[in-house]
């Protein structure tokens, strides 16, 4: 693609970034940018617009991220297919929407690039030998980075050598499946993350569903089952949003601890950001080795981060060595000594730290817009504000999916709670909404949530 003319308005509240990327999106959207087509160096850019450098970097990193165009090492972005960008939930044909109230936003432009590529310069002309293949199950520099972050963080207890580094938390529940023996029943809440769901469903495993309430997950459904490995969210469960309290923990180490072969798999997804005090995981209270503990970095750095790491019990560490012999983690040896380097050195606490305080502003912010509109009246909020969501339920006999397909038609995409449910239960027949507002800038907020009461009035 040559370079191309955009009348900035210098006087507008819409940072430049914004107005290149709403530029940008338009062209695609209408066809005048085409699959594969390649967008100026950043570069370049740069100097035909007259701009910095950051403004054009923060627009393509949001197209980027939202799928509309990629990036191809040494050669710079082109425009994807356009099936590329369609999001997981999206079954069915929907208007484009401008504005996203997505669960799994992130606020990618606050990430210290600068940091990160110093990060991968210093890693590359300092360790030649990361073009070698590197240790089986994960660099020891990762693995011991990563136990003395949890272990400060959420009260984790292991050795570095407990920890099996993967290209994603869905991929490493791939391999635990392997393991398992061949008659195990998972018991899965319901609702949850569809990747949980998904992965063990693709194995054609014994599946038990667990229904999450208002008052938090049951446990006397769970002693009532056949389960034998229980996967869960405890400290900020997704999309519910509760946070297990410890006697509940406690309840759930008894059930593992009754039987020789039951497990509980504890994700950690993005409870860096409760805002309250945290509470220890349950890996931490777990004196029977009983536990295995998933994390990942989408939340706290990006969804381009794929490094997912797996904390195994001894006994189960050693069955997954002999099990699974010819192992060898796919992240590459260069990403995971940055991601290695970028904890060690203080950089990754300090992004979360910023980052809580980004998002409880923009949660306060988002509170604040919705109590002005004609709806709030119809609206409840759901008590649990920790996260970069929260779920409010509807008062209304306006279906659910007129509501939805009204926002739609004003650009909103905004997401109804029934969408994670695997089968009905007791919340699935209310009108919950998720607002997520991780990915969103305060005038994008401010812009979607009107745009919402044109859609709905007063339901």
């Amino acid at each position: 693609m040559n370079d191309f003319t955009i009348q900035f308005d210098n006087n507008s509240n819409i940072p430049l970034y914004r107005q290149l990327y709403d530029y940008l999106l338009k062209e695609i959207r209408a066809g005048n940018l085409k699959e594969n087509e390649k967008l100026p160096s950043r570069r370049a850019l740069c100097g035909h617009l007259k701009i910095n450098k950051n403004t054009v970097e923060a627009a393509y990193q949001k197209l980027a991220a939202e799928g509309y165009i990629m990036s191809e090492p040494r050669s710079g972005f082109y425009v994807r297919n356009r099936m590329g960008h369609i999001n997981e939930l999206d079954e069915e044909s929907f208007p484009d929407y401008i504005y996203n109230f997505s669960i799994n936003g992130n606020d990618i432009l606050k990430m210290p690039y600068a940091t990160w590529v110093k990060l991968y310069k210093d890693t590359i002309y300092t360790n030649p030998s990361l073009f070698g293949h590197g240790e089986n199950f994960g660099e020891r520099i990762l693995q011991k980075a990563i136990a003395k972050y949890v272990h400060e963080f959420r009260g984790v207890n292991c050795s570095h050598n407990q920890i099996i580094i993967g290209a994603g938390f869905d991929y490493l529940l791939l391999m635990l499946t392997i393991i398992m023996n061949r008659n195990t029943v998972y018991g899965i809440e319901n609702p949850c993350m569809k990747r949980i769901y998904s992965v063990i469903n693709m194995c054609d495993k014994k599946i038990c569903l667990l229904d999450v309430t208002k008052n938090g997950f049951s446990i006397e459904a769970l002693k009532n089952s056949n389960v034998n490995v229980l996967l869960i969210m405890p400290s900020h469960q997704y999309p519910v949003g509760y946070s297990m309290p410890v006697e509940q923990r406690h309840e759930l180490l008894n059930w593992a601890n009754a039987r020789k072969n039951r497990y509980i798999v504890e994700f950690h997804h993005d409870s860096e950001f409760v805002y309250g005090k945290p509470l220890t995981s349950i890996q931490g209270l777990d004196r029977n080795e009983k536990v295995i503990y998933i994390g990942d970095f989408v939340k706290t750095i990006g969804p381009s981060i794929k490094t997912a790491y797996i904390i195994l019990p001894k006994p189960l560490l050693k069955k997954w060595k002999l099990t699974i012999n010819s192992y060898y983690t796919p992240v590459n040896l260069f990403e995971q000594w940055v991601l290695a380097e970028f904890m060690m050195e203080g950089y990754f606490m300090k992004h979360v730290k910023q980052m809580k305080t980004v998002y409880m502003k923009k949660r306060d912010f988002l509170l604040s817009e919705l109590d002005k509109r004609a709806f709030r009246d119809k609206m409840e909020i759901y008590d649990n504000l920790d996260g970069t969501h929260f779920i409010a339920k509807f008062n209304t006999d306006v279906p659910e999916n007129q509501m939805e397909y009204a926002a739609r038609g004003k650009g909103v995409k905004i997401v109804p709670l029934t969408r994670h449910f695997n089968r009905k239960s007791g919340l699935y027949n209310d009108k919950y909404f998720v607002f997520g507002y991780g990915g969103l800038e305060m005038f994008e907020i401010s812009k979607a949530v009107q745009l919402l009461e044109e859609a709905w009035g007063t339901l």
